[in-house]
């Protein structure tokens, strides 16, 4: 019954906040504040082009501090929280500081007066950043910074980071009835809509020439089965491919290689104690002598140099699925979730390692050779899907020109 409250709360919230949007003067501009703490997460340039060029919409970006980042030693945590700002003001963008580190306290959302609060992680943050306490004066939307190509719909879609929400933005009709399928009309305050994603609106199309001199990607996660690391997912192979994945780079030096991985690998290696420091960094420091080693967001351009992909991350499987190219899929045995039924066909059009035994020939063919068999196949499942039709930015700023009723 509580939570039925809360619930009827938000809306009525939601409901004065539409009401007094809808009530602007003409030519009054809708303030869309974008709450980013990390780089790595951010996917909605595209939308916030779209609404800078609309001149409907005046969006900003405000950078905060997640909870995470207390852990961290000062000295680091405004190494990163200055390279975020630098990141969005290199680009033009209006950038404003969420956290006040003479206070060492987060800013009140409502100091910037936003209509529209959009967040960029469904947690870890302060008490005045959440979609709850936003939506005492500003609506709240939330595109997820990833695909959920495996199945955990209480992280997907049931923690109380949604059940807060305005408006949540997914992928498509299938995911959006799979989520509401589990759940109770009144266990949301807004709705979930199936408009596309915006992660995939300034990606390569499959229609795009692929660079024969292209690089290779490998992109390793974070989640690796260790005890020491308590996850949800342990979908990384790292404990058992890294090694010998660059083995293998360092002896087709031909190939032109780029590591990328998850912001937080070398955070979860040393926090379990799993590799030591020098191991780290002297692993690191060899993919910097073999290739290139890239850890900041904004890939779009990386993808569109590349002409294969190795990786056990969840997201970038449909991220890059959806430029047509190769992948070889490190699967972990020890992994926790399985594919959900979006998924379960494009998995089986990427070329899949289960153990060592066929890591190499695996590389041989993709990496090496350029093989790619699966190539029809793949590019048949994803006209299918539909999810490259359009883009998802301009969908969902016409939905909100709608619900808005914008002059």
């Amino acid at each position: 019954m509580e939570n039925i409250f809360k619930t009827l709360s938000l809306r009525a919230r939601y409901a004065y906040v539409l009401h007094r949007i809808r009530n602007y003067p003409k030519g009054q501009k809708i303030r869309v504040m974008f709450l980013v703490n990390e780089t790595s997460k951010w996917k909605c340039q595209s939308l916030y082009d779209a609404m800078e060029k609309s001149g409907r919409y005046e969006p900003f970006i405000v950078v905060t501090q997640a909870d995470v980042d207390w852990y961290l030693p000062d000295d680091v945590r405004r190494k990163n929280y200055d390279a975020t700002a630098r990141f969005f003001a290199e680009r033009k963008m209006r950038v404003e500081d969420g956290f006040d580190w003479n206070t060492r306290e987060l800013k009140c959302l409502f100091d910037f007066h936003p209509d529209i609060v959009w967040y960029q992680q469904p947690y870890r943050y302060g008490e005045t950043h959440r979609p709850d306490f936003a939506a005492l004066e500003a609506l709240t939307c939330y595109v997820p910074y990833y695909v959920p190509n495996y199945g955990d719909i209480e992280v997907d879609y049931g923690m109380i980071f949604h059940k807060c929400l305005w408006r949540y933005f997914i992928m498509d009709e299938e995911w959006r009835r799979l989520y509401r399928g589990k759940s109770h009309v009144w266990s949301h305050a807004g709705e979930m809509l199936g408009l596309g994603h915006t992660m995939l609106d300034n990606l390569p199309y499959p229609t795009d020439e692929i660079p024969s001199d292209g690089c290779v990607i490998y992109a390793p996660h974070w989640s690796i089965d260790h005890p020491k690391n308590e996850n949800f997912e342990n979908y990384s192979t790292f404990l058992w491919t890294a090694k010998p994945i660059l083995e293998y780079a360092k002896a087709h030096r031909q190939i032109k290689w780029v590591f990328k991985p998850h912001p937080r690998l070398r955070f979860t290696l040393e926090r379990t104690g799993a590799w030591s420091h020098e191991e780290i960094d002297d692993y690191y420091r060899d993919w910097a002598t073999i290739g290139t080693v890239v850890q900041q967001g904004g890939y779009e351009a990386l993808f569109a140099e590349s002409r294969a992909m190795v990786t056990d991350c969840a997201s970038f499987l449909t991220e890059y699925f959806t430029t047509g190219r190769p992948i070889v899929h490190l699967i972990s045995p020890s992994a926790k979730l399985k594919p959900l039924k979006p998924s379960q066909a494009m998995f089986r059009s990427f070329y899949q390692v289960t153990n060592l035994d066929e890591l190499c020939p695996t590389l041989d063919s993709v990496a090496l050779h350029g093989d790619d068999p699966r190539r029809a196949e793949r590019l048949e499942l994803l006209r299918q899907s539909g999810i490259r039709s359009g883009s998802a930015a301009e969908r969902i700023l016409d939905y909100l020109d709608i619900v808005l009723r914008c002059n």
